[in-house]
């Protein structure tokens, strides 16, 4: 007895029944399951139960079927392309010789057939594309990929596809900052993932994130929100948190500081089991309390953390970056010199606080101390910024 055919392709990872049913619709209307059935032998019930992966195809079947089609059964099971395509996702992963991907993507989108496979060689051409810094060619090659992807999404009720490309697309979108196209294609797209709401939360979130880097604060908050209303029916409390303390940040950088704060006393709150995260969120509620004057409030977080820092907590950069904060409410000197004394504190970190040290000393007049903080500082030197705003960045 001959074996028979129940299998997936190596492109793409669809059963092969699937993989027939993309080709035939591929082909137009003289290939409907009727029409086809009739020509090649195969009745119009067992063709149907074969493409819905309800009955094996046999070997023989499957040449019947090829032949129907006018491709190689190897065509159809992608045997003829695995060995390149194999190639390129190894070129891809390990970014290497990205002239010789270019090559294989190419040659592999000329002879690819039916949607899934059409899909994952224009989504990885993409990515070559944009990992050589050809953001356009990038963009217009996965605008092409998202059309086979919501295909698949329609017809067979896959995601996966247009959650790949959408998460590629915010890239493309960001490199070439067109921010109103981000929001109509995911506006467009935000139907197909009712059933997974997380990962329509994710999206949200990833776009804000890319607004947030481009200083596109208003954007960046409007889907930080998105992705909260999302996530608050999850409870899932790091994600909450998380995005609770995203859109107090994005308030924080708009100048927005009560409504900074009262996001950030939400996130801290939210985040009481999860100790980094909680940290991180009450460092910039600190921050944002000097800024709406609250000193003695900030003073006391500052005294907590320190506390929580030195008996639980073994994360030295914010260890350093407390203490930077506590020197700046109270001008303390003391504090500002133990940050770097702090072992692994972040360069950037110790060179703002040289400046602070810098500042202090030339204020009364100590150059000797204000060389030697300036000698260190070389030690240490990044890009300058605004000592208060940079003491307690986010990340």
């Amino acid at each position: 007895m001959s074996s028979v055919e129940h299998l997936s392709t190596p492109i793409g990872n669809i059963p092969i029944g699937r993989r027939i049913a993309e080709i035939m619709s591929e082909k137009g209307n003289a290939f409907s399951i009727r029409a086809f059935s009739s020509r090649i032998g195969i009745s119009k019930d067992m063709l149907g139960r074969m493409i819905s992966g309800e009955r094996y195809i046999s070997p023989s079947e499957l040449e019947v079927i090829a032949k129907g089609l006018s491709i190689s059964v190897n065509r159809v099971k992608q045997k003829d392309t695995v060995n390149k395509s194999n190639e390129l996702r190894s070129l891809l992963e390990n970014e290497k010789n990205f002239k010789r991907a270019l090559e294989l993507a190419l040659e592999l989108q000329e002879v690819a057939i039916g949607c899934s496979e059409r899909f994952v060689i224009l989504n990885d051409l993409g990515r070559v594309y944009y990992a050589t810094r050809k953001y356009e060619e990038a963009h217009v090659t996965w605008t092409r990929a998202i059309g086979f992807a919501q295909t698949i999404a329609d017809e067979y009720h896959d995601t996966e596809p247009l959650y790949k490309v959408m998460n590629n697309l915010l890239l493309s979108f960001t490199e070439i900052k067109d921010y109103v196209g981000l929001n109509a294609t995911i506006s467009a797209v935000k139907h197909q993932f009712e059933r997974f709401p997380t990962r329509m939360g994710t999206l949200y979130y990833s776009a804000a994130v890319v607004a947030f880097h481009a200083q596109n604060y208003d954007e960046a908050k409007v889907k930080f929100l998105d992705a909260l209303r999302i996530f608050e029916n999850t409870g899932k409390s790091i994600q909450i948190g998380t995005l609770e303390h995203n859109v107090g940040y994005t308030e924080y950088k708009l100048g927005n500081f009560s409504s900074a704060k009262e996001y950030f006393e939400r996130a801290v709150t939210t985040l009481e089991n999860f100790d980094e995260a909680k940290i991180i969120a009450v460092k910039d509620y600190v921050k944002t309390l000097l800024k709406t004057n609250e000193k003695k409030k900030a003073r006391m977080l500052i005294d907590e953390s320190l506390n929580d820092l030195e008996e639980k907590l073994d994360l030295p950069t914010r260890k350093a970056q407390f203490l930077m904060l506590r020197a700046i409410v109270d001008s303390d000197i003391t504090s500002a010199e133990s940050v770097l004394m702090v072992e692994n504190a972040p360069s950037n970190l110790k060179y703002l606080v040289c400046k602070f040290l810098m500042n202090h000393y030339k204020e009364i007049g100590d150059a000797e101390n204000l060389m030697r903080y300036y000698v260190i500082a070389e030690e240490h030197c990044v890009n300058n910024s605004a000592i208060y705003d940079e003491a307690g960045l986010s990340g």
